[in-house]
């Protein structure tokens, strides 16, 4: 039996979400972008996009992050690649200039994985099809999306005039009219991956004082306790309990210059 391929996913809680500059789309309607294609189109061939599919969980539950654009329209992060650009470059352009922060100390590290899916827009009209018509010979556009795998950890700055969502895969499934036919399909595609819920705060107390007792200094707690805030209560109180234990020996110690800690 083939294994199938298996996908990290940490709470959405782990992330942290700042804001930066509104991020203006180019067009202000369907009509507009379209006609906008046509024109790029006759200058530089087929548009070719990429576009992310970000996993974090909720609830024991894989959701995806998607771009809000006003009060209905949704997209996943990504977009138009330069001509000639490389897919996994491009994609790693767009997200940054999407979610990335100001300070390149704190752009994530993307890490793009496997493709998996591929839209084709026959002509200049919104409908696109997960293949090609065979007697489309010049399609207008090739859409790839990309499963980004992410640290447990990241930094994401949304434009101040979009809004950052996570939304369950179960809500996504067959909902075309919501969410339209690339994203409301991608449950299906995603079928083939294992989900391995990753959730270090789920762990019972007596588990992580098991974990925290093989450490040995404060800076060890102190890493630990950067881990989630169960975690970091946790820490802490061996720190305090630490700290008073060695304030204690300091004032107990004898007289006499060899002597030492009970």
């Amino acid at each position: 039996m083939v294994s199938s391929p298996v996908v990290n996913t940490y709470p959405l809680s782990s992330y942290t979400f700042g804001t930066k500059e509104p991020k203006m789309e180019k067009d202000t309607s369907v009509a507009d972008r379209l006609a906008r294609m046509k024109v790029n189109y006759m200058k530089e061939g087929m548009r070719t996009s990429v576009e992310a599919i970000l996993l974090v969980q909720e609830h024991n539950h894989p959701h995806i992050l998607l771009l809000q654009i006003g009060n209905t329209f949704c997209k996943l992060p990504g977009g138009r690649l330069k001509p000639g650009e490389n897919e996994i470059e491009g994609l790693k352009r767009k997200l940054t200039s999407k979610l990335g922060a100001n300070s390149p100390a704190l752009v994530p590290d993307w890490q793009i994985g496997e493709s998996v899916a591929i839209w084709w827009r026959p002509n200049f009209e919104t409908m696109m099809y997960p293949y090609c018509p065979p007697h489309i010979t010049k399609p207008k556009e090739c859409k790839k999306l990309f499963l980004v795998h992410l640290s447990e950890k990241e930094y994401f700055a949304v434009p101040k005039n979009l809004k950052l969502l996570a939304v369950p895969l179960f809500e996504l499934y067959d909902n075309v009219q919501r969410y339209g036919p690339v994203i409301s399909t991608i449950p299906q595609q995603l079928s083939r991956f294992q989900f391995n819920m990753i959730n270090w705060a789920g762990l019972s107390r007596d588990l992580v004082d098991l974990i925290l007792a093989r450490l040995v200094s404060v800076s060890d707690y102190l890493r630990f306790g950067a881990v989630c805030k169960t975690w970091h209560s946790v820490a802490m109180d061996r720190i305090n309990n630490f700290c008073l234990h060695n304030f204690q020996c300091s004032f107990s110690l004898p007289m006499s210059s060899n002597a030492s800690c009970p």
